[in-house]
């Protein structure tokens, strides 16, 4: 397969990414807190604030896709292994690292506020899952990319 086409392929992804997430945020969390509303009224306070937390956590995750975009451009050019894309690694496992910091926060006040549906605790259990597994890829994924541009440049200056 040639580098252009796996380029593509790969910011199809993020193209498709950005998608879901803005479905998941713009449509399909309405829903679900709608829902969180209709099956518990008592929680119907929670409808705003939970929709406004499901956009502070979606903006994190579409500066990290602008940046998957970027690390893939660099493929067709051969130029993958670099201090910059190790740079852009490591602010994804960042903003990772803050989604999941507030989807801890979010589900201590949870617990702290005694709001404890099994629903809405698995989907918070979930995120946070999601979020460390996304965290501690990046974060290793950072370091090789920063090793192997070392490398790279070692090897060029012994050329």
């Amino acid at each position: 397969m040639k580098k252009s086409l796996c380029s593509r392929i790969l910011q199809a992804g993020v193209i498709g990414s950005a998608l879901a997430v803005l479905m998941l945020a713009g449509r399909f969390l309405p829903m679900y807190m709608r829902h969180i509303t209709d099956a518990q009224p008592e929680l119907s306070g929670w409808y705003s604030w939970g929709i406004l937390l499901g956009w502070i956590l979606a903006l994190p995750v579409f500066y990290a896709l602008v940046q998957l975009w970027r690390i893939f451009a660099t493929l067709a050019s051969g130029e993958v292994f670099s201090e910059a894309n190790a740079g852009r690694f490591a602010h994804i496992w960042k903003l990772a690292a803050l989604d999941t910091g507030l989807v801890a926060l979010l589900g201590l006040v949870l617990i702290l506020t005694q709001t404890t549906p099994p629903f809405l605790m698995m989907t918070v259990s979930a995120l946070l899952f999601a979020g460390v597994l996304s965290w501690a890829v990046c974060f290793a994924l950072s370091g090789l990319m920063r090793s192997a541009a070392m490398m790279r440049e070692e090897n060029d200056m012994t050329v």
